[in-house]
């Protein structure tokens, strides 16, 4: 049972930074970072951990161009949080109806 909470509460925590990021209410690469530290807990095998860890590897040491960077990969960013955001949903749903 304790599993199963610690669980749903990551998925929330992951829709819920998935959705700041989408509307610009938490910065881009701290919820990329933010995330990620969820993803165990959660227990989703989704892609879009890929493409948030990518953007997360990507801006480890802030690159000059971090502007121009997040633009550059802003569409990967807001599809993969998307994706996070059905994925937490589907799983959710599924565990109703069992």
């Amino acid at each position: 049972m304790y599993v199963d909470l610690a669980q749903q509460l990551a998925r929330r925590h992951v829709s819920e930074i998935a959705t700041k990021i989408l509307d610009g209410s938490i910065d881009p690469i701290e919820g990329c970072r933010t995330l990620l530290r969820f993803r165990e807990n959660a227990m989703l095998d989704s892609s879009a951990f890929d493409v948030i860890c990518a953007i997360e590897s990507e801006t480890d040491d802030y690159p000059r161009e971090v502007q121009q960077y997040l633009s550059d990969v802003r569409q990967s960013l807001v599809e993969a949080c998307n994706q996070l955001i059905k994925d937490v949903e589907q799983k959710n749903n599924k565990g109703k109806n069992l």
